[in-house]
């Protein structure tokens, strides 16, 4: 197990140390005159640069998004933070039919080219998972991530031992 997390930080680290932070000054000013147009209400903008992509992570009207632009300011991906309740009519049927006994969080509204998707973690006493799906409701994607087990919940806490 401590080899698994220890992978996994280190993989986290080397894919965040190829993401740079910037100021919005460092961004070619066409990347930004763009972004600016689609969105122009945006606050709280924070940029980063990882290859020929510049990504933006900003708020409307106190709502997360996040947009990935290209060199020419082009808008190639757009992440938007919505509540449950904001998914669309066969998404939410898809859930209750099929997920009733699982809690939903993390719900995103993915936006890439002409594909609308929508992100989300899906999780109960057993299992979690991450799950995408389609406008129409169908699942795109779904993958288990591991469940931790905390003290107290259905597992006793590891005694320590002594030596």
């Amino acid at each position: 197990m401590k080899t698994i997390l220890f992978m996994t930080s280190m993989l986290l680290l080397v894919v965040t140390s190829f993401a740079q932070e910037i100021t919005e000054a460092q961004v070619p000013a066409s990347v930004v005159a763009a972004f600016k147009k689609d969105f122009p209400q945006a606050t709280e903008t924070k940029w980063e640069k990882k290859d020929n992509t510049h990504t933006v992570k900003f708020k409307v009207g106190g709502v997360d998004h996040k947009g990935w632009l290209d060199n020419n300011g082009k808008l190639v991906k757009h992440k938007i933070d919505i509540k449950e309740s904001e998914l669309p009519a066969a998404v939410a049927a898809t859930l209750k039919k099929e997920y009733s006994n699982f809690k939903v969080s993390g719900v995103y509204k993915m936006q890439e080219g002409n594909a609308t998707t929508y992100e989300m973690d899906l999780k109960n006493d057993q299992e979690k998972w991450e799950a995408v799906f389609g406008e129409d409701g169908k699942i795109i994607k779904k993958d288990k991530k591991e469940k931790k087990d905390k003290p107290g919940k259905d597992k006793p806490a590891k005694e320590k031992k002594n030596s």
